[in-house]
């Protein structure tokens, strides 16, 4: 027996009474062919439309069940809604069914009763086409009406910001139009939250651009107070007075130079004095100023950088000795007019300072100034005991106390007097001064 051969319904065949025995496609019970026949033509062009854009962007592993709110998420993925994925679901059913199923052959003789059936259905149909028409018609002019109520409100909002709040739906409970208008809009956010973003980054590198002038100034020594260049070009000595301001000016080297001098002294002075700082004298003495630089280049030569920084100490003297200290320079042993005060140094014969306030005024009882100075320490040399008046130890450029608390400076072109700290006993709340300055 030769096998038959299973043909689709769509082929032809004459029988032998010349009859045609055409092979009907058989409808599905749920009306799907009258479905597809009827479908608005303004709904498959909204469909082409959104599919092309949405085919450019990656889908949401979350897909309909996605509860984002955040604009920017909808502009990145796409979102495939409900019913396309049910849609889709049923077309791969139906090609899967439909190449599954097997073929069924009409005899000519059912044919008329089919056609019949046919015929009926189509004109039943075709009764109700105008009113789906009207119904779509209907159905393209609320989802349009819905647009233009939902554009208008995101249009009201007046920041980037206030919009995205704006839609709290559901991604997957919006119409076709909301979800149009709001992947549009998440694009303009990103737009507009991008030139924000431009825009502060550009306001950032101004402010970092002008502190970095102020930083680059303060490490050449050229952030200077009113008139401080005018001293530096007729190299005159001069003192500016500094007094502590309660509002903070950026850029300012007055204040600068007070905090600096001020919170050396309250750093490390001892917790059981109690001394406030009253004044700040600011000293610029142009021949010292250049004197003490070129030392520290020297000395960067042969140490190395990292030995050639200043480090601020205080150095207590009388007050009737400050003037002249700060016109001429300190004199170490050895050169004229040189004189201890006290003894022959513990720990060598050079010039005393210490980064702790309290111990220069212990030398200094009754006085209320103190110098600090810009020291070149370089390589250091700790002492273990008592040196007295012994030189400068080979190989080193300064010594210290075994505690560390006192540095000895054999050079007078290492010690640049900076600041005159004025200071008394802290009484009762500080007040803030009142001056013309």
């Amino acid at each position: 027996m030769e096998p038959t051969e299973k043909r689709r319904k769509t082929d032809n065949e004459t029988t032998g009474n010349g009859i045609s025995n055409k092979k009907l496609p058989i409808s599905n019970d749920d009306g799907r062919d009258s479905e597809e026949n009827h479908r608005s033509p303004q709904n498959e062009i909204e469909r082409r439309d959104i599919g092309a854009g949405n085919e450019q962007l990656p889908v949401c592993e979350r897909g309909v069940e996605c509860s984002e709110t955040d604009l920017i998420h909808f502009a990145e993925f796409w979102h495939p809604t409900k019913s396309e994925e049910e849609e889709n679901s049923k077309n791969e059913g139906e090609s899967h069914e439909e190449d599954e199923c097997e073929v069924v052959e009409l005899p000519c003789h059912e044919l008329a009763a089919t056609q019949q059936v046919f015929e009926e259905y189509s004109d039943s149909e075709a009764d109700n086409d105008g009113d789906e028409n009207s119904n779509t018609l209907k159905k393209i002019q609320d989802e349009q009406s819905k647009a233009d109520n939902f554009g208008s409100q995101l249009a009201r909002d007046d920041t980037v910001l206030s919009r995205g709040p704006s839609i709290v739906k559901c991604y997957s409970l919006l119409s076709e139009s909301e979800r149009r208008e709001l992947i549009r809009r998440a694009f303009e956010m990103k737009d507009l939250l991008k030139k924000e973003l431009d825009k502060t980054l550009g306001v950032i590198e101004e402010k970092n651009k002008e502190l970095r002038r102020v930083h680059s100034q303060l490490e050449r020594g050229q952030l200077m107070v009113d008139g401080e260049k005018e001293a530096l070009d007729k190299d005159d000595l001069c003192y500016f007075p500094l007094f502590a301001e309660r509002e903070y000016k950026e850029g300012s080297a007055a204040q600068m130079h007070f905090r600096l001098a001020e919170s050396q002294f309250y750093r490390l002075v001892d917790t059981t004095d109690k001394y406030r700082v009253t004044k700040v004298e600011y000293v610029v003495n142009p021949v010292l100023i250049r004197r003490f630089q070129k030392a520290r280049q020297k000395l960067k030569n042969t140490r190395g950088e990292k030995m050639s920084y200043p480090v601020l100490a205080f150095h207590g003297t009388k007050e009737a000795n400050i003037h002249s200290i700060c016109k001429t320079g300190f004199r170490v042993p050895g050169e004229a007019n040189f004189e201890h005060a006290t003894d022959t140094g513990f720990y060598g014969r050079g010039v005393y300072f210490s980064e702790y306030p309290s111990y220069s005024v212990s030398y200094i009882r009754g006085a209320s100034r103190l110098l600090l100075c810009q020291v070149l320490p370089g390589n250091v040399y700790r002492c273990t005991n008592l040196i007295h008046g012994e030189p400068l130890e080979v190989g080193h450029d300064s010594h210290t106390s075994p505690d560390g608390k006192e540095l000895v400076i054999f050079n007078s072109h290492h010690i640049l007097p900076s600041y005159v700290v004025h200071y008394g006993e802290a009484i009762g709340d500080f007040t803030y001064e009142t001056t013309d300055t």
